[in-house]
């Protein structure tokens, strides 16, 4: 709109304050003109004078046409420019107002970004108190965990020892009973050997059973309980009554 202004108004005011400007030039001319024939007229015989009165005022009248033709599209310009210019302050008034609009909008736009970077910063803020707690959580986390490990390491370790230890010993005990009872026999032997005495086979019922047992506790090692049971010589028989009479 401002680019239409000065394209198209400000050469038409221009050429109209040219015109009008021209005018008044002319008007004086044909004053000047007009002064200078009545003081020739007053001055000189009026045979002489006659015709050059006469076609003055015909120039005259001719110039007061083109000058009233001149006036009138003067005044038609005149009232377009005016309502051009009327029409542009309207334009202008509602641009001025539509932009008023648009700098409230702005504004308020703006208000409500700075309300809402606000917001976000703290926000930020809370979230990275947020995450550097639970970081430090997680780090604490952390070490519980690598402090739990090593104890279930040492104790896993701690248990195999005495697991091993256990073992190594019951072996020895084994080894130990295993020799005790090869060395059983032959000292049995030896002192049947010597005495020269001999065994009587006794009867089933006066023998004693044993009971073998391995133990569950190693059951890889095959370690035994021996018991012995004693034979009763007699039994108790409480179902059959006797009579004595």
């Amino acid at each position: 709109m401002i680019d239409y202004f000065v394209c198209y108004v400000f050469p038409a005011l221009s050429h109209i304050f040219c015109v009008a400007v021209v005018l008044t030039k002319v008007e004086e001319v044909l004053e000047n003109w007009q002064d200078k024939l009545q003081h020739n007229a007053a001055s000189r015989p009026s045979e002489t004078v006659g015709p050059t009165v006469s076609t003055l005022r015909i120039l005259n009248t001719e110039q007061q046409q083109c000058i009233e033709l001149e006036r009138e599209q003067t005044k038609k310009a005149e009232i377009k420019l005016k309502d051009m210019v009327s029409w542009l302050t309207e334009r202008e008034a509602h641009h001025k107002m539509y932009l008023g609009c648009l700098e409230k909008e702005n504004e308020d736009l703006r208000y409500t970004l700075t309300d809402m970077q606000r917001k976000r910063d703290q926000d930020e803020l809370a979230n990275n108190i947020k995450v550097s707690k639970l970081q430090n959580e997680i780090a604490d986390l952390r070490m519980q965990v690598a402090q739990l490990s090593n104890e279930y390491k040492q104790q896993i370790i701690s248990r195999d020892q005495q697991h091993k230890d256990e073992i190594s010993k019951y072996k020895c005990l084994l080894e130990d009973e295993t020799a005790r009872a090869l060395q059983l026999p032959q000292t049995k032997h030896n002192i049947l050997g010597k005495n020269k005495k001999k065994t009587t086979e006794k009867h089933p019922a006066l023998i004693d059973e044993e009971e073998v047992q391995k133990t569950k506790k190693f059951p890889e090692l095959e370690i035994r309980k021996i018991t012995i049971k004693r034979r009763k010589l007699f039994q108790l028989d409480n179902e059959t009554t006797i009579d004595i009479n």
